[in-house]
């Protein structure tokens, strides 16, 4: 294990922004993460007016998303348009270059697939059919995706979270797309905590990646992160074999003294 940048953030938002400033200014782009917390942390950048000012010709990518239709409530692109991208264009009068994992074409596919569903109440869980024709889906996503990624990671810059169970990415415990040998793989989470098959890049394009931020605000992460920071036996604990950066708030740094 390497020993982290650590940032502690009185701000987080703004210690981001700066992050983004000096780390971005050259690179081929930024994979943002999804989940819960990514989308609002863009969101917040442009509440705030400290977007850098080299998003307007950013190519901005996805680390992961939920093979859903993307204008479900329940896909990362959907979130990261609406609290991001839309609230930013519409300042900067510009068109960011931003790449999903799913597009328009296979979200009309997958909308099909789930017709007559709730999206949100995750029928694939229990219906074998509508997995397998969702995998095919996520098949295609993957393969369009890894030579994308092949192209841009070795000079990106890659924005993760952690979630509650130490998963980065979609990499979830025990699951099996932590030894895949692809770029960009299909994961599921069969303990049931996270929702949705998922496409998401591997720890082999992590590890690729020029620069890798963490950022976790909250005291409902101090535990998990101390345990990440502290352990090898979780997913986001194999990140720390390269350089990171992790930018912390307070009150998620709370136990590292402990």
């Amino acid at each position: 294990m390497r020993s982290p940048e650590l940032l502690i953030a009185d701000s987080i938002g703004e210690t981001f922004a700066n992050y983004l400033k000096e780390r971005t200014s050259d690179a081929s782009g930024l994979f943002v993460s999804g989940g819960s917390t990514g989308p609002k942390l863009f969101g917040e950048l442009v509440a705030d007016n400290i977007v850098p000012t080299n998003f307007t010709s950013q190519l901005i990518a996805q680390v992961d998303e939920r093979v859903v239709p993307i204008d479900s409530a329940e896909s990362n692109y959907y979130w990261f348009r609406t609290d991001f991208l839309d609230h930013f264009q519409r300042q900067e009068a510009v068109v960011t270059d931003f790449r999903p994992m799913v597009d328009r074409d296979l979200s009309l596919k997958i909308s099909d697939l789930f017709s007559g569903r709730k999206v949100e109440g995750e029928p694939e869980r229990h219906d074998t059919v509508l997995i397998a024709k969702l995998r095919q889906c996520a098949i295609e996503i993957t393969n369009r995706y890894e030579e994308f990624v092949h192209d841009y990671i070795e000079n990106a810059v890659v924005h993760l979270g952690i979630g509650s169970d130490g998963h980065i990415a979609s990499l979830f415990p025990g699951s099996e797309a932590l030894e895949s040998k692809r770029y960009v793989d299909i994961n599921f989470d069969n303990s049931g905590l996270n929702k949705h098959l998922r496409t998401t890049l591997t720890f082999e394009a992590l590890m690729k990646a020029r620069q890798v931020v963490i950022v976790v605000s909250g005291g409902a992460k101090a535990e998990i992160v101390r345990k990440v920071l502290r352990s090898t036996d979780m997913p986001a604990s194999k990140i720390l074999s390269r350089d990171t950066t992790w930018i912390l708030d307070k009150e998620a740094a709370r136990e590292l003294a402990t």
